[in-house]
This record gives C-alpha cells, sequence and structure tokens, in this order.
C-alpha cells in the first residue's frame, strides 16, 4: 500500500498469495448493502468512529479508490462528516460511474441533500 492508502488500513489490509495481492477486509462490504444483521450495524459503527477520528483525506480516498468495497464504505463513513462539499462532489463523481451501488449511492445522495435542505 502507498502512504496514502496507510489511512486505509482499518478496513483492510493486503495479502499476498503466490504472487498475487488480494485485499482482505475487515469490514463486510455485502452486509453494508441491506444493513440487516448485527455485523452491518458494528461495522457502521466502526467505520463512522474511524472516519470521525480521522480527516476527509480518509473519506475522499474511500470514495476515490476502484473497488466497490471500498467505495461503499465511503459511502456509509460520508454520513459521518456531515454535508461536506468535497465529499457529496466525490460521490456524485461515483455515482456517474454507473457502478452496481449506484442505487446506494443515489439513496445517500438524497439523503445528504435533504439534509442540508438543497433539492437534487
Amino acid at each position: 500500500m502507498s502512504d496514502s492508502s496507510d489511512l486505509l488500513k482499518p478496513f483492510f489490509y493486503e495479502q499476498s498469495i503466490n504472487g498475487k495481492v488480494y485485499r482482505i477486509y475487515t469490514v463486510n462490504s455485502i452486509g453494508l448493502l441491506n444493513l440487516t444483521s448485527n455485523e452491518a450495524l458494528c461495522d457502521v459503527i466502526k467505520i463512522i468512529d474511524i472516519v470521525k477520528k480521522g480527516d476527509i483525506n480518509t473519506l475522499i480516498l474511500l470514495l476515490s479508490d476502484k473497488n466497490w468495497r471500498t467505495q461503499i464504505i465511503g459511502v456509509v463513513g460520508s454520513f459521518a462528516v456531515g454535508v461536506k462539499d468535497k465529499v457529496i462532489s466525490k460521490m456524485w463523481d461515483l455515482f456517474a460511474q454507473s457502478s452496481w451501488i449506484s442505487p446506494h449511492i443515489a439513496a445517500s445522495l438524497f439523503r445528504r441533500n435533504v439534509q442540508s435542505g438543497k433539492s437534487i
């Protein structure tokens, strides 16, 4: 991992197996999509706690990653920082990429706009 991605270590680590590097997530990304398990709710608390203690760059790195698992962690973490233009802009960029998690991003953006009093 690069120095900037050291900020992401609470969410995953990388392990080399037979010469190929894999990400091992410490957060259940699938669980974040429906939030029906206790594990998922614990992961939400963990994400929000880490993002609150860090800076906005951690969140931007999560949202900028190419992996949907890391992106959904960033979307959940966005609720920890309030309505920040830089984060909202990054989420719109992510939404425009048309990922299969786009419905989750859209719902989060809608919620962010309701919190800010803005309309989409």
